[in-house]
């Protein structure tokens, strides 16, 4: 027979379960904010001091033709067709709508390289290499031709 002493013994303390969840959730929700925070610092880094084929495509991806215009000599080709910020204005909306909107890319290569880089574009719709020229022109590394927008 057991006496009351026993059966206290017996007992088994409860496990904190709910508390071994609600700090595992916690440091689950503490590192995806990290990783969150270090992938949104990342971009604006790339976007404000990134290689210039980058912030090219970052700022057309943003539909921000007008930056990405920047990023150009004063007689820059695109498509083998000199532009201003009107015509490349046009041939990047007319590109979003009709390849989709820039979702992503890959650079070959050294992004720098003054022969020109190789990027692979990923839009909605469909996926192309893009061939860009620079070269130095007052101190900047600027595109001075595009294959393709």
């Amino acid at each position: 027979m057991l006496n009351q002493t026993d059966f206290s013994n017996r007992q088994s303390h409860p496990k904190p379960i709910g508390l071994i969840v609600l700090f595992s959730l916690a440091g689950l929700l503490i590192f995806s904010a990290v990783v969150l925070l270090g992938i949104y610092f990342g971009l604006k880094q790339a976007k404000e001091n990134g290689p210039i084929p980058v912030r090219y495509y970052m700022a057309i991806r943003d539909q921000n033709y007008a930056l990405a215009y920047t990023y150009l000599s004063m007689d820059a080709k695109v498509n083998d067709q000199k532009v201003n910020l009107e015509t490349f204005t046009q041939q990047a909306a007319l590109a979003d709508s009709q390849g989709g909107k820039v979702e992503g890319f890959t650079v070959e290569g050294d992004q720098n390289a003054p022969d020109g880089v190789i990027l692979q574009l990923h839009r909605s719709n469909q996926k192309y290499n893009v061939h860009l020229s620079l070269k130095q022109i007052d101190g900047r590394l600027q595109i001075v031709s595009a294959s393709r927008i």
